[in-house]
Protein backbone atom coordinates (compact mmCIF):
# COMPACT_ATOMS: atom_id res chain seq x y z
CA UNK A 1 0.00 0.00 0.00
CA UNK A 2 2.69 2.40 0.80
CA UNK A 3 4.66 1.89 -2.46
CA UNK A 4 1.73 2.34 -4.05
CA UNK A 5 1.04 5.92 -2.21
CA UNK A 6 5.08 6.27 -2.84
CA UNK A 7 3.91 6.07 -6.78
CA UNK A 8 1.49 8.12 -6.69
CA UNK A 9 3.14 10.77 -5.41
CA UNK A 10 6.11 10.21 -7.35
CA UNK A 11 4.33 10.21 -10.72
CA UNK A 12 2.44 13.27 -9.74
CA UNK A 13 5.92 15.36 -9.21
CA UNK A 14 6.49 14.05 -12.57
CA UNK A 15 3.83 15.25 -14.39
CA UNK A 16 3.88 18.80 -12.77
CA UNK A 17 7.90 18.40 -14.07
CA UNK A 18 6.50 17.28 -17.40
CA UNK A 19 4.10 20.02 -17.37
CA UNK A 20 6.32 22.88 -16.25
CA UNK A 21 9.20 22.11 -18.65
CA UNK A 22 6.48 22.19 -21.59
CA UNK A 23 5.76 25.43 -20.24
CA UNK A 24 8.85 26.71 -19.51
CA UNK A 25 9.95 30.08 -20.53
CA UNK A 26 12.57 32.27 -19.85
CA UNK A 27 11.35 35.82 -19.46
CA UNK A 28 13.31 39.14 -19.72
CA UNK A 29 13.37 41.53 -16.67
CA UNK A 30 14.93 44.94 -17.35
CA UNK A 31 16.41 46.94 -13.98
CA UNK A 32 17.31 50.53 -13.27
CA UNK A 33 20.44 49.73 -12.81
CA UNK A 34 22.53 51.92 -15.44
CA UNK A 35 26.60 51.94 -15.44
CA UNK A 36 28.18 52.83 -17.87
CA UNK A 37 25.17 53.57 -20.53
CA UNK A 38 24.43 49.88 -20.17
CA UNK A 39 21.00 48.97 -18.86
CA UNK A 40 21.12 45.46 -17.20
CA UNK A 41 18.54 42.87 -17.14
CA UNK A 42 17.92 38.63 -16.30
CA UNK A 43 16.62 36.42 -18.56
CA UNK A 44 15.08 33.37 -16.16
CA UNK A 45 13.07 30.88 -16.15
CA UNK A 46 12.19 31.13 -12.06
CA UNK A 47 15.21 28.61 -11.84
CA UNK A 48 18.10 29.30 -13.93
CA UNK A 49 19.32 33.07 -14.70
CA UNK A 50 21.58 34.87 -16.59
CA UNK A 51 22.05 38.37 -18.08
CA UNK A 52 20.63 40.29 -20.67
CA UNK A 53 21.35 44.04 -21.14
CA UNK A 54 21.17 47.13 -23.77
CA UNK A 55 22.39 50.19 -23.65
CA UNK A 56 19.43 52.56 -21.89
CA UNK A 57 17.29 54.17 -24.38
CA UNK A 58 19.11 53.58 -27.50
CA UNK A 59 17.85 51.63 -30.51
CA UNK A 60 20.89 49.57 -30.86
CA UNK A 61 21.95 45.68 -29.62
CA UNK A 62 20.45 43.65 -26.99
CA UNK A 63 23.00 40.84 -25.21
CA UNK A 64 22.17 37.77 -23.87
CA UNK A 65 24.51 36.35 -22.11
CA UNK A 66 25.07 33.06 -20.70
CA UNK A 67 28.68 33.10 -19.36
CA UNK A 68 27.33 35.73 -16.61
CA UNK A 69 24.65 35.46 -14.30
CA UNK A 70 25.97 34.69 -10.46
CA UNK A 71 24.75 30.88 -11.05
CA UNK A 72 26.22 28.08 -13.24
CA UNK A 73 23.76 27.65 -16.16
CA UNK A 74 22.54 24.57 -16.88
CA UNK A 75 18.79 24.18 -17.76
CA UNK A 76 16.33 22.23 -16.24
CA UNK A 77 14.65 21.80 -19.55
CA UNK A 78 14.13 23.23 -23.37
CA UNK A 79 11.80 26.47 -22.65
CA UNK A 80 10.95 29.37 -24.75
CA UNK A 81 12.78 32.84 -24.80
CA UNK A 82 10.24 35.45 -25.64
CA UNK A 83 11.76 39.31 -25.70
CA UNK A 84 7.85 40.72 -26.41
CA UNK A 85 7.57 42.27 -23.40
CA UNK A 86 10.88 44.98 -24.00
CA UNK A 87 9.04 47.96 -25.57
CA UNK A 88 11.53 48.30 -28.45
CA UNK A 89 15.13 50.27 -27.89
CA UNK A 90 16.74 47.33 -30.04
CA UNK A 91 17.55 46.15 -33.29
CA UNK A 92 20.12 43.53 -33.12
CA UNK A 93 20.19 40.78 -30.53
CA UNK A 94 23.72 39.49 -29.84
CA UNK A 95 25.03 36.03 -28.22
CA UNK A 96 27.79 35.60 -25.68
CA UNK A 97 28.22 31.87 -24.48
CA UNK A 98 25.63 30.83 -25.84
CA UNK A 99 27.01 27.38 -27.08
CA UNK A 100 29.19 26.54 -24.30
CA UNK A 101 30.39 23.38 -23.97
CA UNK A 102 28.83 22.83 -20.47
CA UNK A 103 25.44 23.95 -20.85
CA UNK A 104 25.07 25.12 -24.77
CA UNK A 105 21.49 26.87 -24.43
CA UNK A 106 21.60 27.19 -28.30
CA UNK A 107 20.10 23.67 -27.97
CA UNK A 108 18.09 24.32 -25.24
CA UNK A 109 15.52 27.20 -26.67
CA UNK A 110 12.14 25.52 -27.78
CA UNK A 111 11.38 28.96 -28.90
CA UNK A 112 13.14 32.61 -29.90
CA UNK A 113 10.83 35.20 -30.14
CA UNK A 114 12.46 39.03 -30.23
CA UNK A 115 9.95 41.29 -32.46
CA UNK A 116 11.63 44.48 -32.49
CA UNK A 117 14.95 42.86 -34.02
CA UNK A 118 15.72 42.93 -37.82
CA UNK A 119 19.77 41.94 -37.06
CA UNK A 120 20.66 38.52 -36.16
CA UNK A 121 24.52 38.13 -34.86
CA UNK A 122 26.92 35.41 -34.68
CA UNK A 123 27.13 32.38 -36.27
CA UNK A 124 26.34 28.96 -34.52
CA UNK A 125 23.61 30.53 -32.56
CA UNK A 126 20.76 27.63 -33.13
CA UNK A 127 23.16 24.67 -34.95
CA UNK A 128 22.13 21.24 -33.95
CA UNK A 129 19.16 22.44 -31.78
CA UNK A 130 16.16 19.68 -31.76
CA UNK A 131 14.00 21.66 -29.83
CA UNK A 132 14.09 24.82 -31.42
CA UNK A 133 10.13 24.93 -33.53
CA UNK A 134 9.50 28.75 -33.92
CA UNK A 135 11.92 31.54 -34.23
CA UNK A 136 10.18 35.01 -34.50
CA UNK A 137 11.70 38.29 -35.32
CA UNK A 138 10.01 41.99 -36.90
CA UNK A 139 7.53 41.10 -39.29
CA UNK A 140 7.41 44.13 -40.59
CA UNK A 141 11.43 44.22 -41.97
CA UNK A 142 13.42 41.73 -43.80
CA UNK A 143 15.64 39.91 -41.59
CA UNK A 144 19.51 41.38 -41.69
CA UNK A 145 22.15 39.08 -41.23
CA UNK A 146 25.51 40.25 -39.81
CA UNK A 147 29.07 39.39 -40.70
CA UNK A 148 28.93 35.46 -41.47
CA UNK A 149 25.46 34.01 -41.15
CA UNK A 150 26.75 30.36 -41.79
CA UNK A 151 24.56 27.62 -39.82
CA UNK A 152 22.76 30.11 -38.10
CA UNK A 153 19.77 27.21 -38.40
CA UNK A 154 21.80 24.43 -39.34
CA UNK A 155 20.10 21.14 -39.01
CA UNK A 156 17.03 22.17 -36.57
CA UNK A 157 15.05 19.91 -38.48
CA UNK A 158 12.01 20.65 -36.10
CA UNK A 159 11.82 24.06 -36.68
CA UNK A 160 8.52 24.97 -38.84
CA UNK A 161 7.84 28.58 -38.11
CA UNK A 162 9.77 31.54 -39.18
CA UNK A 163 9.32 34.46 -39.71
CA UNK A 164 10.12 37.11 -41.41
CA UNK A 165 10.61 34.97 -44.74
CA UNK A 166 12.32 37.99 -46.08
CA UNK A 167 16.10 37.35 -45.81
CA UNK A 168 18.75 39.81 -45.86
CA UNK A 169 22.27 39.88 -46.73
CA UNK A 170 24.68 36.62 -46.72
CA UNK A 171 23.24 33.41 -46.20
CA UNK A 172 26.02 30.66 -46.11
CA UNK A 173 23.85 27.71 -45.10
CA UNK A 174 21.62 29.53 -42.69
CA UNK A 175 18.57 26.62 -42.55
CA UNK A 176 20.85 23.43 -43.93
CA UNK A 177 18.94 20.45 -43.41
CA UNK A 178 15.80 22.42 -41.84
CA UNK A 179 13.09 19.85 -43.31
CA UNK A 180 10.52 21.47 -41.16
CA UNK A 181 9.93 24.41 -42.91
CA UNK A 182 7.60 24.67 -45.28
CA UNK A 183 6.02 27.38 -47.80
CA UNK A 184 8.28 30.44 -49.67
CA UNK A 185 11.05 32.72 -48.78
CA UNK A 186 12.73 35.84 -50.52
CA UNK A 187 16.47 36.59 -50.59
CA UNK A 188 16.69 40.16 -50.92
CA UNK A 189 19.59 41.56 -52.17
CA UNK A 190 22.05 38.52 -52.00
CA UNK A 191 23.82 37.86 -55.14
CA UNK A 192 24.91 34.13 -53.88
CA UNK A 193 23.33 31.56 -52.19
CA UNK A 194 23.74 28.29 -50.99
CA UNK A 195 21.57 28.41 -47.80
CA UNK A 196 18.29 25.37 -48.38
CA UNK A 197 20.44 22.05 -49.14
CA UNK A 198 17.76 19.26 -47.49
CA UNK A 199 15.37 22.11 -46.74
CA UNK A 200 12.92 19.34 -48.19
CA UNK A 201 8.84 21.15 -47.44
CA UNK A 202 10.56 24.60 -48.98
CA UNK A 203 7.75 25.11 -51.74
CA UNK A 204 9.12 28.56 -53.28
CA UNK A 205 12.04 30.59 -53.61
CA UNK A 206 12.53 34.43 -54.73
CA UNK A 207 15.74 35.52 -55.59
CA UNK A 208 15.79 39.14 -56.62
CA UNK A 209 19.30 39.68 -57.22
CA UNK A 210 20.66 36.48 -56.93
CA UNK A 211 23.08 35.40 -59.97
CA UNK A 212 25.18 32.48 -58.77
CA UNK A 213 23.75 29.56 -57.60
CA UNK A 214 26.33 27.67 -55.34
CA UNK A 215 27.01 24.27 -54.60
CA UNK A 216 24.31 21.98 -52.80
CA UNK A 217 21.94 25.46 -52.64
CA UNK A 218 18.49 23.58 -53.09
CA UNK A 219 19.79 19.85 -52.94
CA UNK A 220 17.46 17.72 -51.48
CA UNK A 221 14.27 20.58 -51.74
CA UNK A 222 12.51 17.75 -53.32
CA UNK A 223 9.06 20.02 -52.56
CA UNK A 224 10.19 23.06 -54.07
CA UNK A 225 8.12 23.92 -57.34
CA UNK A 226 8.56 27.65 -58.35
CA UNK A 227 11.70 30.08 -58.12
CA UNK A 228 10.90 33.33 -59.08
CA UNK A 229 14.13 34.99 -60.29
CA UNK A 230 14.75 38.72 -60.99
CA UNK A 231 18.18 38.69 -62.71
CA UNK A 232 19.40 36.36 -65.12
CA UNK A 233 21.61 33.70 -63.54
CA UNK A 234 25.31 33.48 -64.06
CA UNK A 235 26.52 30.65 -62.10
CA UNK A 236 24.48 27.43 -61.20
CA UNK A 237 27.03 25.03 -58.64
CA UNK A 238 27.22 21.38 -58.13
CA UNK A 239 24.49 19.40 -57.17
CA UNK A 240 22.65 22.82 -56.97
CA UNK A 241 19.02 21.57 -57.91
CA UNK A 242 19.65 17.46 -57.52
CA UNK A 243 16.66 15.76 -55.79
CA UNK A 244 14.16 18.63 -56.86
CA UNK A 245 11.30 16.33 -57.69
CA UNK A 246 8.86 19.41 -58.43
CA UNK A 247 11.16 21.74 -60.75
CA UNK A 248 9.34 21.63 -64.04
CA UNK A 249 11.40 22.12 -67.27
CA UNK A 250 9.94 25.40 -67.51
CA UNK A 251 11.74 26.72 -64.42
CA UNK A 252 14.87 25.17 -65.70
CA UNK A 253 14.97 26.59 -68.84
CA UNK A 254 15.05 30.09 -67.03
CA UNK A 255 17.52 29.06 -65.07
CA UNK A 256 19.63 27.79 -68.47
CA UNK A 257 19.65 31.19 -69.77
CA UNK A 258 22.18 32.62 -72.27
CA UNK A 259 23.68 34.58 -69.62
CA UNK A 260 24.21 31.47 -67.47
CA UNK A 261 28.87 31.45 -68.09
CA UNK A 262 29.48 28.26 -65.69
CA UNK A 263 27.33 25.32 -64.45
CA UNK A 264 29.80 23.18 -61.91
CA UNK A 265 31.84 24.64 -59.46
CA UNK A 266 35.18 24.93 -61.58
CA UNK A 267 36.31 24.52 -65.09
CA UNK A 268 37.88 21.26 -63.79
CA UNK A 269 35.31 20.30 -61.41
CA UNK A 270 31.39 20.02 -62.53
CA UNK A 271 28.51 17.47 -61.82
CA UNK A 272 25.33 16.45 -61.42
CA UNK A 273 23.57 20.54 -61.49
CA UNK A 274 20.15 18.88 -61.60
CA UNK A 275 20.46 15.14 -61.02
CA UNK A 276 17.56 13.34 -60.29
CA UNK A 277 15.05 16.18 -60.85
CA UNK A 278 11.98 13.65 -62.38
CA UNK A 279 9.67 16.56 -62.57
CA UNK A 280 11.98 17.39 -65.66
CA UNK A 281 9.14 17.25 -68.93
CA UNK A 282 8.77 16.99 -72.18
CA UNK A 283 11.80 19.19 -74.16
CA UNK A 284 14.51 20.98 -72.89
CA UNK A 285 16.80 23.41 -75.04
CA UNK A 286 20.38 23.51 -73.96
CA UNK A 287 21.71 26.86 -75.35
CA UNK A 288 24.10 28.56 -73.74
CA UNK A 289 26.67 30.25 -75.66
CA UNK A 290 28.41 32.34 -72.87
CA UNK A 291 30.01 29.48 -71.05
CA UNK A 292 33.78 29.57 -69.99
CA UNK A 293 34.03 26.35 -71.11
CA UNK A 294 31.60 24.67 -73.13
CA UNK A 295 30.73 21.31 -71.21
CA UNK A 296 27.84 19.76 -70.27
CA UNK A 297 28.74 18.76 -66.63
CA UNK A 298 28.75 14.75 -65.90
CA UNK A 299 25.58 13.70 -64.53
CA UNK A 300 23.98 17.12 -65.38
CA UNK A 301 20.54 15.83 -66.09
CA UNK A 302 21.14 11.37 -64.85
CA UNK A 303 18.03 10.53 -63.39
CA UNK A 304 15.63 12.55 -65.00
CA UNK A 305 13.84 9.57 -65.81
CA UNK A 306 10.83 11.27 -67.20
CA UNK A 307 12.48 14.12 -69.68
CA UNK A 308 11.90 13.04 -73.30
CA UNK A 309 13.94 14.73 -75.33
CA UNK A 310 16.77 17.42 -75.13
CA UNK A 311 17.68 19.39 -78.05
CA UNK A 312 21.74 21.16 -77.71
CA UNK A 313 22.24 23.95 -79.80
CA UNK A 314 25.71 24.98 -78.60
CA UNK A 315 27.85 24.40 -81.37
CA UNK A 316 30.88 24.83 -79.80
CA UNK A 317 30.43 22.48 -77.72
CA UNK A 318 33.66 20.56 -75.82
CA UNK A 319 33.24 17.94 -73.77
CA UNK A 320 29.79 15.96 -73.08
CA UNK A 321 30.13 14.45 -69.52
CA UNK A 322 29.93 11.24 -68.01
CA UNK A 323 26.25 10.02 -67.50
CA UNK A 324 25.12 13.77 -68.32
CA UNK A 325 21.66 12.04 -69.51
CA UNK A 326 21.52 8.93 -68.35
CA UNK A 327 18.26 7.50 -67.00
CA UNK A 328 16.49 10.21 -68.57
CA UNK A 329 12.84 8.56 -70.09
CA UNK A 330 12.98 5.25 -71.77
CA UNK A 331 12.67 6.07 -75.98
CA UNK A 332 13.56 9.67 -75.22
CA UNK A 333 15.77 11.48 -77.91
CA UNK A 334 18.73 13.90 -77.33
CA UNK A 335 19.58 15.90 -80.48
CA UNK A 336 22.98 16.97 -81.06
CA UNK A 337 24.28 20.12 -82.59
CA UNK A 338 25.43 20.14 -86.31
CA UNK A 339 29.55 21.03 -85.48
CA UNK A 340 31.19 17.32 -83.82
CA UNK A 341 32.38 18.33 -80.22
CA UNK A 342 35.72 18.84 -79.89
CA UNK A 343 36.69 16.96 -76.18
CA UNK A 344 35.09 13.73 -74.90
CA UNK A 345 31.98 12.42 -75.78
CA UNK A 346 31.54 10.88 -72.25
CA UNK A 347 30.89 7.38 -70.89
CA UNK A 348 27.13 6.50 -70.69
CA UNK A 349 26.47 9.99 -71.56
CA UNK A 350 23.05 8.82 -72.90
CA UNK A 351 21.49 5.65 -72.04
CA UNK A 352 19.21 3.56 -69.47
CA UNK A 353 20.35 2.06 -66.21
CA UNK A 354 20.16 -1.99 -67.46
CA UNK A 355 19.87 -0.61 -70.87
CA UNK A 356 19.36 -4.23 -72.19
CA UNK A 357 16.06 -3.90 -70.87
CA UNK A 358 14.90 -0.57 -70.80
CA UNK A 359 13.62 -0.57 -74.47
CA UNK A 360 12.84 1.23 -76.80
CA UNK A 361 16.59 3.26 -76.24
CA UNK A 362 17.14 6.74 -75.82
CA UNK A 363 17.73 8.13 -79.65
CA UNK A 364 20.59 9.97 -80.41
CA UNK A 365 19.89 12.08 -83.09
CA UNK A 366 23.13 13.39 -85.38
CA UNK A 367 23.55 16.03 -88.00
CA UNK A 368 26.19 17.84 -90.17
CA UNK A 369 29.02 15.14 -90.52
CA UNK A 370 27.57 12.24 -89.34
CA UNK A 371 30.41 9.76 -89.71
CA UNK A 372 32.85 11.84 -87.47
CA UNK A 373 30.48 12.24 -84.74
CA UNK A 374 29.62 8.11 -84.67
CA UNK A 375 33.62 7.80 -84.56
CA UNK A 376 33.48 10.01 -81.49
CA UNK A 377 30.42 8.28 -80.04
CA UNK A 378 31.70 5.17 -80.55
CA UNK A 379 34.35 5.67 -78.10
CA UNK A 380 32.50 5.48 -74.91
CA UNK A 381 29.59 3.68 -76.34
CA UNK A 382 28.77 0.25 -78.17
CA UNK A 383 27.43 0.64 -81.49
CA UNK A 384 27.16 -1.89 -84.20
CA UNK A 385 27.14 -1.11 -87.94
CA UNK A 386 24.06 -1.44 -89.97
CA UNK A 387 26.08 -4.69 -92.13
CA UNK A 388 26.33 -6.49 -88.94
CA UNK A 389 23.17 -5.70 -87.50
CA UNK A 390 21.52 -9.11 -88.15
CA UNK A 391 24.68 -11.37 -87.35
CA UNK A 392 23.19 -14.00 -85.19
CA UNK A 393 26.51 -15.04 -83.84
CA UNK A 394 26.45 -11.66 -81.07
CA UNK A 395 25.34 -12.54 -77.39
CA UNK A 396 24.28 -10.90 -74.50
CA UNK A 397 27.58 -10.67 -73.08
CA UNK A 398 29.14 -9.00 -75.45
CA UNK A 399 26.61 -6.70 -76.06
CA UNK A 400 26.47 -5.73 -72.55
CA UNK A 401 30.54 -5.87 -72.33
Amino acid sequence: MQNNFLRAIFMAIMLVLTWSSLHASWIYTETNTVANGVSKGSLTDGVWTFYAYREKGAVTELTVDASKGGVSIDPAAPAKIDFSEIEGGYKVVKFAGWRNSASPLCLYTTEFIAPHCTTLSEQDVFSGNLNLTKVEFCKDEPLSTAGSPDRYFKNCTNLVTFEPRRIKGVLGDMFLNCSGLEGAFEVVDATTIAAFSGCSKLGEITLRKVNTIGQYAFDGCTSLSNIVIGTPITKIGNYAFRNCKNLTTEIVQRLLSKDLTMWGNAVNNRIGCFMNCTGLTGTLVIDLPNLVTNVIPASCFSGCQSLERVEIKSEELVDIGADSFSGIKTGAEVVMPKNVIKGVFGARAVWNKNELYCVPYPKICLKGDVEAWLQKIKVNHYMIEKSGFEDSTWDQAEISG
